[in-house]
């Protein structure tokens, strides 16, 4: 699905708060979001150069993804570190602490040790997320 398509099809989120992300390249490539008061997967749809022109879809998850996807972010504190959280002020300021490891030593503790499986559901397009329905899109 291109970035014209998703616009088109999706309402466009303003109220998108970032919980963690799971990949990151110069920019957050997808990962937990709060979207309405619940919480949703989001990933990467479009990449420039500038980091400031990406493109996101926002998706539900089922309850035992969220689950597994919270479970693994807590195993993911616990040995690694919380640098890839995200905290917002009451002004609504959002910061990562990017320094916030653990010591290199207890990594292998999660990367070694296999956490919970996070079940997507397949898509009929490689560029959707493989998640489940798309309910908004965000720029960031």
């Amino acid at each position: 699905m291109s970035a014209a398509d998703v616009q088109q099809q999706y309402p466009e989120a303003s109220n998108v708060k970032l919980l963690w992300h799971n990949g990151f390249w110069d920019g957050p490539l997808d990962g937990v979001c709060e979207y309405e008061g619940r919480r949703h997967a989001f990933s990467i749809v479009v990449s420039s150069m500038n980091a400031r022109d990406r493109i996101y879809v926002v998706t539900e998850l089922a309850s035992e993804q969220l689950a597994a996807l919270e479970e693994q972010h807590a195993r993911f504190q616990q040995y690694v570190g919380t640098h890839t959280d995200y905290h917002y002020a009451a002004a609504g300021q959002c910061s990562r602490n990017i320094g916030a490891l653990k010591p290199q030593s207890e990594w292998s503790k999660f990367y070694n040790q296999p956490g919970p499986a996070v079940k997507k559901n397949k898509t009929t397009s490689p560029s959707q997320p493989p998640s489940n329905r798309i309910v908004a899109w965000f720029r960031r």
